[in-house]
């Protein structure tokens, strides 16, 4: 009976979740270039620091990806035959979601202190602490029922970790935006595998969001991210993994990110992830010590920006391709 509810609520929202991301992806494609010159115009730009000349790139791209992830969600919402109580888990996961694009705004405005942007979190997770109302994460071999403690420290630990974490592995053209398509696209293959696809109304916008947003990010950026892009998918991600009832999985691929906290604790979080030295021919060279995940792969030979984008993308695709391995056969 479990699995004939969960075919009647997939089939009830696919129409819906197809729509959703061809709007999310035609929503940038409409927004993306009106940000770019707005944000141009009004001096909101970064130095493109891998590139000879270090040009500068409109930022804070993460206010268009939002805006048009929202509204198909909204659309997803009002095109799905989801139940009340369905649909006000999605809301909150979309007030998680606000929550942290605003943080990130504030960032990309005004620089908030790390120890300050850190803890944010806390407080817009709180729509999902509030309610929640499953307890159980389930480990694959077991489950663990956590009770309250999941309430008030699972939830607000995870989406404070995933927003910051996913804030850290970025700063080459098309990193970001192509790691949470990984991420996003094993974690919606584990919530259909899962049975409750109550996260795909997240997950599935996003990834149209993401993809349109890659046409403008990738090698040479037209825009980037900001933290109002890094901060919305972390967030974003915990929020659907609590919905589908897969974090436990979720939070394996986002070890990557984990391993990016520590690698820039030992710089004292002073470090970037950026090359040392740009030739003119565009190869990138770091030779000090290793505090990003991206300096091992420069340090793996001459390399330009595109290759260590796609030698991070690669392994990423196949950590992630092993841990939704592992959940099919013991999720």
């Amino acid at each position: 009976m479990a699995l004939i509810d969960t075919l009647d609520t997939l089939f009830g929202i696919r129409k819906a979740l197809v729509v959703g991301f061809f709007v999310a992806l035609a929503a940038v494609f409409v927004v993306m270039p009106m940000a770019i010159r707005k944000l141009r115009g009004a001096g909101i730009v970064g130095r493109d620091i891998n590139k000879p000349g270090r040009p500068e790139v409109p930022e804070m791209g993460g206010l268009a990806v939002f805006l048009s992830f929202n509204a198909a969600v909204f659309l997803v919402l009002a095109l799905g035959d989801l139940n009340r109580t369905q649909e006000s888990l999605v809301l909150v996961g979309l007030i998680v979601a606000a929550g942290a694009a605003i943080t990130g705004v504030l960032d990309d405005l005004v620089r908030l202190r790390q120890q300050f942007k850190a803890f944010i979190p806390i407080g817009f997770s709180i729509p999902l602490v509030l309610y929640a109302d499953d307890f159980v994460v389930d480990f694959g071999l077991f489950a663990y029922d956590f009770g309250v403690l999941y309430a008030l420290i699972l939830i607000p630990l995870g989406v404070a970790a995933a927003s910051n974490g996913f804030n850290m592995l970025e700063g080459f053209n098309g990193l970001g935006a192509g790691l949470a398509v990984i991420i996003g696209g094993a974690m919606s293959a584990m919530a259909l595998a899962s049975g409750d696809v109550l996260g795909l109304v997240l997950l599935v916008p996003l990834l149209g969001a993401l993809v349109g947003f890659l046409a403008y990010n990738l090698y040479p950026a037209r825009i980037f991210p900001g933290d109002t892009f890094t901060l919305f998918v972390g967030a974003t991600l915990a929020a659907a993994s609590m919905l589908s009832k897969i974090e436990f999985w979720s939070a394996l691929l986002f070890l990557p990110h984990v391993a990016e906290f520590f690698l820039k604790a030992r710089g004292r979080f002073s470090t970037q992830s950026f090359a040392q030295e740009v030739s003119p021919d565009g190869t990138l060279h770091y030779d000090g010590p290793i505090h990003s995940l991206t300096h091992i792969a420069m340090r793996s030979g001459r390399h330009t920006e595109p290759k260590v984008v796609v030698l991070m993308w690669t392994g990423m695709t196949v950590y992630a391709a092993l841990v939704l391995l592992a959940y099919l056969f013991w999720g």
